[in-house]
């Protein structure tokens, strides 16, 4: 799977340094597979979560950040929507809920 535009983990992972290890393995990890739909994505990574619009959250350092990407299977393709400490949650979740309601 690619995950398009690389500067943007890398740029989560320098300002979360807590996660950075984390993420880097999932961006490493990740890339390496091929899912053709949510069920099998769901096989691998068993705490990802579905939410809307081909929008996968994913649990990165246990559960201390949420990683929130774009995915289309047909393309093989992820895209980095964010990632949020938990703490900010609800934050991301209204820009989540503004981002849909436009789309």
């Amino acid at each position: 799977m690619k995950i398009l535009v690389k500067k943007t983990v890398l740029y989560y992972a320098k300002t979360y340094q807590l996660g950075s290890y984390s993420l880097t393995t999932w961006f490493d990890e990740f890339s390496k597979h091929e899912f053709n739909n949510f069920n099998q994505l769901k096989s691998v990574y068993r705490n990802a979560s579905i939410i809307a619009n081909n929008r996968v959250v994913f649990n990165i350092k246990g559960n201390d950040f949420r990683l929130v990407v774009s995915i289309n299977f047909l393309q093989q393709a992820c895209y980095v929507i964010g990632l949020v400490h938990t703490g900010n949650l609800i934050k991301l979740m209204l820009k989540l809920y503004h981002l849909m309601s436009i789309s």
